[in-house]
């Protein structure tokens, strides 16, 4: 498909890649970093507000939601929310699924999440718009809130998306709005990626 930077920003672009099936990026299941660290977590799941911004199919969102969560898995692809929607009825997993711009969201979830996960989205949208991700991502956050998430690929051999990722990227951009409470490249990535992604636990100043 001939693309250019500014298609990314179409859900139309994304609708025709999951037409086509051609969506490599799904794993077909839960990311394996995030099933470890959610393990970690000592916390009272009933009151925790997740937020997965450009969802996909959903597999980790669906994830979190079984584990008891709240879970508010948005992107602003049809395609990607009518698969996401048939496999939590399949699965009978209890997820709020919004269809929107992540950009967009209203103001009513301002300060709202406890955990933003960031997987596969960064470096999906327009690299232009990586700083808006960021205050995006802070107005949304509660006080101390955390955006966790996995920071790929430094390395890649074509035109995005994904679009390459610096590997001090976290300073470069997340250092005014967010404090580094862990990063770290030695991580249980799947086997294409691995020493092509970093690990990240950024807590909002």
């Amino acid at each position: 498909m001939s693309k250019s930077i500014s298609d990314v920003s179409n859900s139309i672009f994304w609708d025709n890649l999951y037409d086509e099936n051609n969506h490599k990026w799904d794993i077909k299941g839960p990311t394996p970093v995030f099933i470890e660290w959610e393990s970690t977590l000592k916390l009272n799941n009933k009151n925790i507000n997740i937020c997965f911004p450009g969802c996909g199919i959903g597999h980790d969102a669906l994830y979190f939601a079984s584990k008891g969560y709240n879970v508010h898995a948005v992107d602003f692809s049809n395609e990607a929310i009518v698969r996401l929607k048939k496999k939590s009825i399949k699965d009978n997993i209890s997820i709020n699924i919004i269809k929107e711009n992540f950009f967009q969201l209203p103001i009513n979830f301002y300060n709202y999440f406890d955990i933003i996960v960031e997987y596969t989205f960064y470096c999906a949208i327009d690299p232009n718009m990586r700083k808006k991700y960021v205050k995006t991502c802070y107005n949304l956050l509660k006080g101390n809130g955390l955006l966790v998430g996995l920071l790929f690929p430094f390395k890649v051999n074509k035109n995005g998306p994904p679009f390459k990722v610096e590997k001090n990227e976290i300073e470069i951009n997340f250092n005014n709005m967010f404090e580094i409470k862990n990063k770290k490249f030695d991580i249980n990535s799947i086997e294409p990626r691995k020493g092509n992604e970093l690990f990240f636990e950024l807590q909002k100043k």
